[in-house]
């Protein structure tokens, strides 16, 4: 059983002691300006809510770790 916490809600939640740290590079390699954030340039400056061609382009833009 974990140890008693001051944040604990319930004697069923414990700290799985998870820790995360912002990416410092980019999916391509290359040293982000800052950390944890991956600007992406798009000709458009605005994409529609509830678009399929947002939902598409932000899919191809995601991150795979596993294509490093």
């Amino acid at each position: 059983m974990g140890k008693p916490s001051a944040f604990r809600k319930s004697h069923n939640q414990l700290d799985p002691k998870f820790q995360f740290y912002p990416a410092t590079t980019g999916p391509d390699g290359t040293p982000l300006e800052e950390e944890g954030i991956n600007r992406i340039d798009a000709e458009k400056g605005v994409f529609p809510y509830r678009d399929e061609k947002t939902y598409a382009f932000l899919f191809e833009q995601m991150w795979n770790p596993r294509n490093m």
